[in-house]
């Protein structure tokens, strides 16, 4: 089978006349580092429907999306000619950690730790590429995977941002599951599967109750 032509990448960067809410859970969490700030989706598991429907993960809100409603990671999980496919893009000028074979671009499926920044995101046409496409294809890397990270780039705000998606992916029985996802806030790059320590994540909550109990102060 070939990889995501540009038919199907222009069909996938189309709004459709219809919005769907599949999923939405936890607010992203925000916790500060040296290097800036890690935003963190929590644990998702977002399910992304056997559907020509493209879906979109908001990668700051938390959310998959179908539909008139724009995120910046698209998911296509559907039936070409009785063959299940999986792909995937992000709008220009955001790139995948990808590789060209065949003519074709694929997402290269990554494992925790690799590095995602300028030099591993890319080249910039590579806005698009297969996940998984059957066992007709040996290039694609996602047929059947656990736990298996995609990498991109991705605009915000008019500003680029280096991410990693954590899905699990059954070609065979048409699956797709978002699991969860983080991106730098400042700017640089990040390791595969990175979250914020469990130290950071304190700090954050004390402050919370802080505020909390500042406020009530004020309310006495």
């Amino acid at each position: 089978m070939s990889s995501l032509n540009h038919s199907s990448a222009q069909r996938a960067g189309l709004p459709s006349t219809r919005l769907l809410l599949v999923a939405a859970a936890f607010g992203a969490t925000v916790t500060l580092n040296a290097a800036g700030a890690i935003i963190y989706s929590g644990v998702q598991n977002l399910s992304v429907p056997q559907s020509p429907e493209v879906f979109w993960v908001d990668l700051h809100s938390a959310s998959l999306v179908g539909g008139g409603m724009s995120g910046h990671l698209a998911l296509v999980n559907e039936v070409q000619e009785g063959v299940n496919q999986q792909y995937a893009l992000t709008p220009v000028p955001g790139s995948f950690v990808s590789f060209s074979a065949n003519q074709g671009v694929y997402l290269a499926a990554l494992s925790a730790g690799f590095h995602i920044d300028a030099s591993s995101v890319g080249p910039l046409g590579h806005f698009y590429g297969t996940m998984a496409a059957g066992p007709g294809d040996p290039n694609a890397q996602f047929n059947e995977v656990t736990d298996r990270y995609i990498g991109l780039s991705f605009v915000r705000d008019e500003a680029l941002y280096y991410a990693w998606v954590r899905v699990s992916v059954n070609n065979a029985a048409g699956s797709l599951i978002v699991h969860d996802w983080a991106y730098e806030s400042s700017g640089a790059g990040i390791q595969a599967g990175a979250i914020p320590t469990p130290s950071a994540l304190a700090l954050l909550a004390a402050a919370g109750v802080a505020g909390l109990w500042a406020d009530r102060g004020r309310r006495r």
